[in-house]
């Protein structure tokens, strides 16, 4: 079943999915003479630390920017989703001082029908293990209980760290192109289960370690961020494909997986594995790489490294200027 799962990935597609950056003397006259003219709105209520929301255009991408007129409350958060090297560079030559404040690294498991794309599902999560994220599991959704066509929408798996001060989550989770997106009433998106074609794999990095990976990388700030994301450098060791060393204590790779989630979903190796740590004393050595896996793995990494070196070279483009390779230098800089 495992290689029935992987023959059923028809392409392995990085991307950016959103960036949220932040600027802390951003008065709304400098907005204003810097930036494509726009109409103010209201307040968003999922931003509510701020008084006024607008968009604007650059490059093709549209940004949401957020923002106060009193002078005592200057900061401004802008927002994109998938912006391109073209856009990022043309705002950071309109503001200069933009920080990351989070970013959220996609990688799309692109297949050709709604079956396979739970029979993928099923494949990452039975082997998906995120060191670090020892905070509750949980999904959204369908209920995963297998591989179920018989709901009516897509499953989001959720993977929580365990941070107080910043709580974020690896998605695993089934979707559909942007164009058949719906909303539910209560403003969440879904996909309804005829519109499926990938599933995704998504890091929200803002604070915590992989945000000071972001940082020793170069590329914390916008600045830096338009000339190369980093992508494989920033996931590099963020997830595993694993199974269980021989033990009579814990599930085998062939075995059923019966922990539940929070949503009661099912055969998640990631799920398995804390309840082995809560149970047994060595539980953290009790795991190993899947060699069935390592192929597809290799896969992800390679495309990782060509999403960065595709990134740069429109960035080249976009700023008319070398690059220097990172490896040679940290991060990609521009040769003067």
């Amino acid at each position: 079943m495992v290689r029935e799962a992987l023959s059923k990935i028809t392409d392995v597609i990085p991307l950016i999915h959103r960036v949220t950056m932040s600027l802390r003397d951003a008065p709304v006259n400098l907005l204003r003479s810097r930036l494509p003219k726009f109409r103010q709105l209201g307040a968003d209520s999922r931003r509510p630390g701020y008084r006024y929301m607008a968009f604007f255009h650059l490059q093709g991408i549209e940004f949401k920017i957020y923002y106060w007129t009193e002078t005592s409350k200057a900061g401004a958060m802008v927002e994109a989703v998938s912006p391109s090297p073209a856009a990022l560079m043309d705002l950071s030559q309109r503001l200069r001082a933009l920080n990351m404040t989070s970013v959220e690294y996609a990688i799309d498991f692109m297949c050709k029908t709604a079956v396979d794309v739970l029979l993928v599902h099923w494949l990452l999560r039975r082997y998906s293990h995120f060191p670090g994220y020892t905070g509750a599991v949980n999904s959204a959704g369908r209920v995963f209980t297998g591989i179920d066509d018989e709901g009516d929408e897509n499953s989001v798996s959720y993977f929580w760290n365990n941070s107080r001060r910043e709580p974020n989550a690896v998605k695993i989770y089934e979707r559909g192109p942007d164009a058949l997106k719906r909303v539910k009433d209560n403003g969440q998106p879904f996909w309804r289960m005829e519109d499926l074609d990938r599933v995704r794999l998504e890091f929200v990095v803002s604070n915590g370690k992989l945000a000071a990976r972001r940082k020793r990388l170069g590329v914390k700030f916008l600045q830096g961020f338009r000339n190369c994301p980093r992508m494989s450098d920033v996931l590099e060791g963020t997830f595993r494909f694993c199974v269980f060393q021989k033990s009579s204590q814990l599930p085998q790779e062939w075995d059923h997986y019966p922990e539940l989630d929070g949503g009661r979903g099912i055969e998640s190796f990631h799920v398995e594995w804390l309840a082995a740590v809560r149970k047994l004393k060595n539980a953290h050595q009790c795991h190993r790489d899947s060699a069935l896996m390592a192929p597809l793995m290799r896969k992800i990494r390679s495309e990782l490294v060509r999403y960065d070196e595709r990134w740069a070279k429109q960035a080249e483009k976009a700023l008319g200027l070398k690059l220097i390779p990172a490896g040679r230098v940290n991060p990609w800089t521009v040769i003067r």
